[in-house]
């Protein structure tokens, strides 16, 4: 039962730092499709 806790904690957080990472380049993304708009 333990190990199921601890592979559900490390998948989650796995998830949330996958989530990060594509908001934080899809940000990048943004500012750089904005700049070549202007």
């Amino acid at each position: 039962m333990f190990g199921w806790f601890l592979l559900l904690r490390i998948f989650l957080f796995s998830i949330q730092r996958i989530c990060f990472f594509v908001s934080f380049v899809i940000q990048r993304m943004y500012i750089i499709f904005s700049l070549f708009n202007l």
